[in-house]
Formats: C-alpha cells, structure tokens, sequence
C-alpha cells in the first residue's frame, strides 16, 4: 500500500479560515482569487486584499452531513477529526468539496463520496452550477488520526480533482465535464492521493 502524505493540521485550518473570509464576502474582483491549498505553489497562505468586518453571514452551507457521527466519543471525545478543502475562490465563483455516501464508523471512512461542486454568486446566494463525484478514497485507517482531505487545485480553464488509484481528474471549470483523467500509476487501488493538489505558476499540477 502507497500514499502521499497529508499537510500538517495547522497550515491547512490557517489557508481555510483565510479563505472563508473570502467566500462570506462574496468578492468578484479580479485579484480576489484563492487557487489551491496556501494560495500558490509556495504555500505562502496569504492575499493582498483589505480586510472587512465579518459582521454578516451571506451563506450558509453543510459541505459535511456527517458531523455528529464524527464528533461521537467513540471517534476523539467529541473531536472533529477530518480534515476540509479550502473553499477555492475564482471571482464569483467557489469550488468546494461536498461529502455524501453512507457513513458506518471512523475506522470505515471509505464507505463517504466526496464530491467537488461549483457554486457562483446570483443575486446574492450561492447558487450550485456544477457537482462532480469522484472515485477517490481515503487511505484505509490505521490507528486513531485524520480523516485524510480530498483537496483540488483550479489552473487555467479547469479545475484538478483527485481520483482513485492516484489519478487526477481535470474538469472544465465552466461546466464540470471532464477534459481528461490522468491515471500515471495504473488505477492500482492500494495507491491513495491524500495532500492537496499543487498548481504552478505555468498550470502543472
């Protein structure tokens, strides 16, 4: 069994807090872009924008319906133990990760879907414009840790979605069809994808 090794706790809740004040505000200015994980290939976590007063909530969103059962004793003493993709912000847009599928246990993660959905501000509201469901799962559970993140990268006109068997999937950013599937290590389902896709100044990933 291989993986790609997760990122540590603190950078990743740091880039999501950053990147949900994006989101509550709604910005549509063109530098008003959140791409991957950290913001760029460097991970530097930080965007030139100016501050505002939270002072409003413009969505509320359940990107995660199985929070109760996660939170349950038995799984770390009320803990949250997953981790979440960064809403990616593209002007109007945002792309986030969306779970679905059957939840049994901490130690069975793999019976969830994860999904990458796009959303976009009409008169207001984040609207859904696209939903795409990916094959990939996370590593098998070990011990008491967690949960693995399923995290995209937007470069270009398209959005890279991690897959199954440490494939990628590339999806037009505008409808969601599905450009291509890179599959470079043979669909082998021991393989798992389990850090944040990373998008370079030139669009590799």
């Amino acid at each position: 069994m291989k993986y790609f090794p997760y990122t540590f706790r603190r950078a990743f809740v740091c880039t999501l807090l950053v990147s949900a004040c994006a989101l509550a505000l709604g910005l549509t200015l063109a530098f008003a872009q959140w791409p991957q994980w950290a913001h760029d290939q460097q991970h530097t976590g930080a965007i030139n924008v100016a501050g505002q007063n939270l002072n409003n909530v413009l969505a509320n969103i359940v990107y995660d319906p199985f929070v109760d059962q996660e939170k349950a004793p038995e799984n770390g003493d009320g803990d949250l133990l997953v981790h979440y993709q960064t809403p990616l912000v593209d002007g109007n847009d945002v792309y986030m990760e969306f779970k679905s599928g059957t939840y049994t246990s901490i130690t069975t993660w793999e019976t969830q879907t994860w999904l990458e959905k796009k959303l976009s501000w009409v008169s207001g509201q984040l609207v859904t414009q696209w939903s795409f469901q990916s094959d990939w799962k996370p590593v098998p559970f070990g011990s008491p840790q967690w949960e693995p993140v399923f995290h995209a990268a937007l470069a270009g006109n398209a959005v890279y979605v991690p897959g199954g068997g440490g494939s990628v999937y590339k999806l037009d950013k505008a409808t969601g069809a599905v450009l291509a599937h890179y599959n470079p290590l043979g669909g082998d389902t021991n393989i798992f994808l389990c850090g944040p896709l990373t998008a370079d100044s030139a669009g590799n990933i």
